[in-house]
């Protein structure tokens, strides 16, 4: 859970001609956050990431998350 924006950030940064679109949950995001604040030191233009905030952990059985207020997009823009 949670791995998928580290993943798309690798294959981004590895194949830079071609566009990686990724799909991350703000749980799973939530389990790996340092991978925005990686995702602002490499700054790649390839990637775009999608998030679903639905305020649930739903890989583990859908446990409400304790943070479900967090400005995802105040955080990334914060790490660059």
């Amino acid at each position: 859970m949670g791995l998928a924006l580290p993943f798309a950030l690798g294959l981004a940064a590895v194949q830079p001609d071609q566009r990686v679109v990724v799909v991350e949950g703000d749980g799973g995001l939530l389990m790996h956050m340092g991978a925005l604040a990686s995702v602002g030191a490499v700054a790649p233009q390839n990637l775009t990431i999608i998030l679903i905030q639905n305020g649930v952990h739903a890989a583990s059985g859908g446990q409400p998350l304790t943070n479900k207020d967090l400005d995802f997009a105040k955080l990334a823009q914060s790490l660059g």
